[in-house]
């Protein structure tokens, strides 16, 4: 485990380099832009660790990564709440880039406030849960 520890280690210092580097790249573009980067896993050698160390309320998560979203121009970020389902993250991208014209995501950008960052995993009484959950299922039809 030691092994898969400097491993990972290692490559996240490189991973930081290479964002760095992109970044700096992207804030010198005369064309505005914008950046959204975030991590897709944890390292696999997580598996191996008991599940009683991560505790999602005291903010150790194995489901949980980091994202960050910049511009190279001045832009008005909406609120982004502390925890963010990546469901959200497409309509968080069109509310940065003021191109959020679709009802869909409208809404998308709606629930993100609505619901704190987490994407309700049933319906229950709340009516914008149940009618999002319509929206996402008419969505898949089409």
């Amino acid at each position: 485990m030691a092994r898969q520890l400097n491993d990972y280690l290692e490559r996240l210092k490189k991973t930081d380099v290479a964002v760095e580097a992109l970044t700096r790249y992207v804030m010198t573009r005369r064309r505005p832009t914008i950046f959204l980067y975030f991590g897709d896993h944890l390292p696999a050698f997580t598996d191996d660790i008991p599940d009683e160390l991560f505790d999602a309320e005291r903010g150790v998560d194995k489901m949980k990564t980091t994202f960050h979203i910049r511009t190279n121009y001045p832009v008005k970020h909406p609120v982004i709440p502390h925890t963010l389902d990546i469901s959200f993250l497409s309509g968080l991208l069109l509310d940065v880039a003021q191109l959020n014209d679709s009802l869909f995501f409208r809404f998308n950008s709606f629930m993100r406030n609505h619901a704190n960052g987490k994407m309700p995993m049933q319906a229950n009484s709340d009516p914008y849960v149940n009618s999002y959950f319509a929206q996402i299922v008419n969505q898949i039809k089409r």
